[in-house]
């Protein structure tokens, strides 16, 4: 038997799987929705990119570093 099934076995038996489970579902959303968050700034910025505006206005809009909207 695996680590991992043997901790969920353990969180079973002390009645606090359900809850450790949903905690983890939600960690997992927002970690989700952060990861979302940042590739929609890119690509925002990316596209703004596209249109000429100046790099110093895109960070400013977007609030991603130079260095980073050189790279894109």
């Amino acid at each position: 038997m695996n680590e991992t099934k043997k901790f969920y076995e353990a969180l079973e038996r002390m009645g606090v799987a359900a809850e450790f489970e949903a905690r983890g579902i939600a960690k997992g959303r927002e970690e989700g929705r952060e990861e979302g968050i940042e590739k929609g700034l890119r690509l925002t910025a990316t596209n703004l990119k596209k249109t000429g505006m100046p790099l110093k206005q895109i960070a400013d809009v977007t609030g991603l570093p130079m260095a980073e909207l050189k790279g894109l």
